[in-house]
């Protein structure tokens, strides 16, 4: 409460209040939170995922559907959702998704070495060795340490 009475206009404070409320169980009062962060700013994500998720918890497709084409479309700009899909992808065996996903994570932070250690991965599955070793090269080029890197199960790498 304190730092909506600094900033009432600042939409992501809003949101973190939300967030209070809907861990505390007061998902109503939380949804008219969000509202007020998605009046402050119509882009203001946690809002709007959150707001998306109350709705579809509580069985409010309607409502949920009317946000929908909205998170959607930031859910696509989100290089971490993208990697989430990948991963799905490469459960599934679809290895050309997974790789187009990865590629286009990249494009949006190419500094996020895990996104290249999955392009590593998601590219020897898929049997191009040569691109995934590349691809692993990139990642220990940007990892924060070894130690980061090797956190990281490289087992589908094989030999690379």
């Amino acid at each position: 409460m304190k730092a909506v009475e600094t900033d009432p206009f600042a939409a992501y404070i809003w949101s973190n209040m939300g967030v209070v409320y809907r861990r505390n169980g007061q998902a109503e009062d939380a949804k008219a939170i969000y509202r007020t962060a998605l009046n402050l700013d119509s882009e203001e994500l946690v809002a709007l995922n959150n707001l998306y998720s109350i709705h579809m918890e509580q069985g409010n497709e309607a409502a949920a559907r009317d946000i929908h084409a909205q998170v959607e479309r930031h859910r696509q700009k989100n290089p971490y959702y993208l990697q989430h899909l990948s991963g799905q992808a490469v459960e599934e065996r679809r290895y050309d998704d997974s790789i187009r996903l990865l590629r286009r994570a990249i494009r949006l932070k190419e500094e996020e070495y895990r996104f290249h250690v999955a392009l590593a991965q998601s590219l020897a599955l898929n049997g191009e060795t040569g691109e995934a070793q590349q691809s692993l090269e990139r990642a220990k080029e940007l990892a924060p340490s070894r130690r980061e890197l090797d956190a990281i199960n490289l087992t589908e790498l094989g030999s690379l």
